[in-house]
């Protein structure tokens, strides 16, 4: 929508145009945008906001048809109105409202388990064409995200083996099902058929997501913090998305369902369920906050059935239990309606935050130095966290080039790898037990120091190149003082502009380049010091002189989060209004 459609990187997690992702949604935000005449955030949600009513329809038109029409309306309503929140700063309303790829696949895999159980309801030509609908409809599911054709896989299954006590059908639903998935494939591809180069592309999808599951993505949770949290987090966030109550309400219903109703709808649903658990909880290696949200259609038909089911038992008891129950579940449905509608008010009535500057980010996170790098002349290089913690530049580098950043004007500092370098010097401040560092760098030779507190005396941490380019952030053990190396994953050599974020989090070391998690380890013991300087451009101990640029050094006596990183990275490149009208 936007020119995106060069040829991607061959290796390296680089967000290069967008494509870790299939385009299909990012398709419909586009035309959106398009619609609306401009780039519009507003636009977008307005896809995912519908593709959540329309999930909510088909799936209580189905459920509705093949379980009775107040089932279908309970399962829908819940699913149009159940408040479902993803813990994080910037998603204060219903997941459902933000344009993210998961609301739009989450209406197509709706729509292909659906079409599943028309297909396997029919025999003959219409079973043909339902089983191609179904692999049309999974394509375009794993089209809006990589893993949308998971709903499908176990209800295909079941029915297989549903059918399987027919032996005459078997070959002819295999073969069904064999059609069924080359539409899929043959779908999913022609949704890069406007890209540059598809079989790149969708090459570095994959290669991309496998390295996403090595590295890793940080997550909170449970008052913990990992790259690779166990498969229990995913359903941790699941209840914290939609609050205790809620949860232990969802779960007696599913069980009633379960263990009342025990029929093929019952098996179906769960079936659908089956892949994307297994996948997030046992093979996936990263779970981020929001994964379940798109799988929640299949819990809440669940839950409608088990309902309607204690309502079965509630309607053979004494009048006044039936009308506690009667009571009980008006209010439920009050409540949930209450908070949809102040979720839509809060929503409605947000204005839009103003445009904010890189240097207003990283003031919000408390920095205890910072330094702009933004002078002219002179031997200070000023500390614009007001703590009154500048630094020295020695050797003469080149002051006043050009900024880094995209955000606002200003400047940046050039070294020339001879002696030339800046210091803050050591003190006590700089001692924390969990400590982030950011800046901004341009190089392309290899094997220089961009920032380092180590004196080789007092060994603390450093961030360097490596010989082959990449980027290189080493801490050391408390005792002997033997290196812990954290090495990027691609080589940032290249000359180009680049953040770069190194994080202590108690025994775990993270590094960030442009936004994302491109390395991370853990390990027992890490050195301190109370008077290791920092320096800019070299070692400590006056080696390793850097050939580059830097600009916006910030230091932090707190280890910042992956959306931290990541709002820090967007407002470097984001383009500000003092920019703009340059």
């Amino acid at each position: 929508m936007h020119g995106e459609t060069g040829t991607p990187p061959s290796g390296g997690l680089s967000n290069f145009d967008n494509f870790e992702h299939p385009p299909l949604a990012k398709y419909l935000f586009g035309l959106a945008e398009l619609v609306a005449g401009h780039p519009s955030v507003f636009a977008a949600r307005v896809v995912s906001a519908t593709c959540t009513v329309a999930t909510a329809l088909i799936l209580g038109l189905c459920l509705g048809r093949v379980a009775g029409r107040w089932i279908g309306l309970g399962a829908a309503a819940m699913v149009a109105v159940l408040p479902m929140h993803v813990p994080g700063p910037n998603l204060p309303f219903r997941f459902g409202r933000y344009a993210y790829l998961d609301p739009v696949a989450e209406l197509f895999a709706v729509g292909s388990v659906a079409l599943a159980w028309m297909w396997f309801e029919r025999r003959g030509r219409s079973g043909w064409w339902f089983a191609a609908a179904t692999g049309g409809c999974v394509g375009l599911a794993a089209a809006c995200r990589e893993t949308g054709f998971l709903g499908a896989v176990g209800s295909v299954i079941v029915g297989l083996v549903l059918t399987a006590r027919r032996r005459s059908d078997v070959g002819n639903r295999l073969a069904q099902t064999g059609v069924a998935v080359i539409i899929s494939a043959l779908v999913f591809v022609a949704t890069y058929a406007g890209l540059g180069n598809p079989a790149r592309a969708i090459g570095f999808l994959i290669h991309f997501q496998r390295e996403h599951a090595a590295v890793g993505h940080q997550v909170q949770y449970a008052g913990r913090v990992s790259v690779h949290p166990p498969g229990w987090a995913f359903l941790w966030f699941a209840q914290h998305g939609v609050g205790s109550v809620v949860a232990i309400a969802c779960l007696v219903c599913v069980a009633a369902a379960i263990v009342l109703r025990h029929d093929r709808v019952v098996l179906w649903c769960l079936a659908a369920l089956a892949a994307p658990l297994v996948f997030h909880m046992a093979l996936a290696g990263v779970i981020l906050g929001f994964y379940w949200v798109m799988w929640m259609p299949g819990v809440l038909a669940l839950v409608s059935l088990g309902a309607a089911e204690l309502v079965h038992l509630v309607r053979r008891a004494t009048p006044r239990v039936r009308l506690g129950g009667l009571l009980l579940g008006v209010s439920c449905l009050c409540l949930l309606a209450a908070a949809s509608v102040r979720d839509t008010y809060r929503m409605v009535s947000l204005s839009a935050p103003p445009d904010q500057p890189y240097s207003a980010t990283v003031l919000r996170y408390s920095p205890l130095t910072y330094l702009r790098l933004d002078e002219h002349s002179g031997s200070t290089a000023a500390d614009a966290s007001g703590n009154d913690h500048a630094g020295t530049y020695s050797g003469g580098p080149r002051l006043g080039a050009h900024s880094l950043l995209a955000s606002e004007p200003g400047h940046s500092v050039v070294f020339n790898r001879f002696q030339q370098f800046a210091r803050v010097p050591g003190a006590s401040w700089m001692d924390s037990p969990d400590y982030s560092f950011s800046v901004w760098f341009s190089g392309s030779r290899p094997d220089g120091y961009l920032l380092s507190r180590d004196n080789f005396v007092a060994k603390v941490w450093n961030l360097q190149f490596d010989p082959s380019g990449h980027l290189r952030f080493v801490t050391y053990s408390s005792f002997r003082g033997e290196a812990h190396v954290v090495d990027s994953r691609a080589a940032y050599d290249d000359g180009r502009p680049h953040l770069v974020v190194g994080v202590k989090h108690g025994s775990t070391m993270l590094l960030y380049v442009d936004g994302r998690l491109d390395g991370s380890a853990s390990f027992p013991t890490f050195a301190r010091s109370t008077t290791a300087s920092i320096d800019l451009a070299r070692r400590g101990n006056g080696s390793g002189y850097l050939a580059g640029a830097l600009d916006d050094f910030a230091y932090f006596d707190v280890a910042l989060s992956a959306d931290e990183v990541r709002s820090l990275y967007r407002a470097g490149i984001q383009p500000g209004p003092a920019v703009r009208s340059r």
